[in-house]
């Protein structure tokens, strides 16, 4: 003799509770807290790295327009003195805005350190009192750049 036994279907509909979407939640929130911070710091290298990229540009741009034009081109490195605008500039005889001669406006959030007010290039290209140009971020000083003007 044989017994077969009927197991009743369950009586719950399938689908998703309830404390079930809490709990994918809670975790997601978890590791999203964990990623938030390393997200703002990857932004402020990325922004401090584009920042250098352009302030070095201006370097070797007044560098080839003072060999271009054979006459001094200064680079005018505007420090914050109270002013919330830092830019970079460059200015020399000869120089005119059909050369495409342009500053570069600094970030908010960089502070410019310069070891002088500007610095001058002869007609072969060549600096004539080298220095160094700082950038600092204002939200993080930790994260520093530093280019060489020689």
């Amino acid at each position: 003799m044989t017994v077969k036994t009927c197991i009743a279907p369950s009586l719950r509909p399938r689908g998703i509770t309830v404390v079930e979407i809490l709990v994918v939640i809670s975790v997601l929130l978890i590791l999203i807290s964990f990623a938030v911070p390393g997200i703002g710091r990857a932004t402020a290298r990325a922004e401090m790295k584009a920042a250098a990229e352009n302030v070095q540009y201006s370097i070797d741009n007044a560098r080839k327009l003072a060999r271009m034009t054979e006459s001094s081109v200064t680079l005018h490195a505007d420090p914050p003195d109270g002013a919330t605008v830092q830019h970079i500039r460059l200015s020399g005889p000869g120089l005119s805005g059909a050369m495409g001669v342009q500053e570069y406006r600094l970030p908010d959030s960089i502070i410019l350190v310069p070891d002088h007010e500007s610095y001058t290039f002869d007609g072969r290209g060549l600096v004539l009192d080298p220095g160094r140009l700082g950038l600092v971020l204002q939200v993080n000083e930790a994260i520093v750049s530093e280019l060489e003007i020689n």
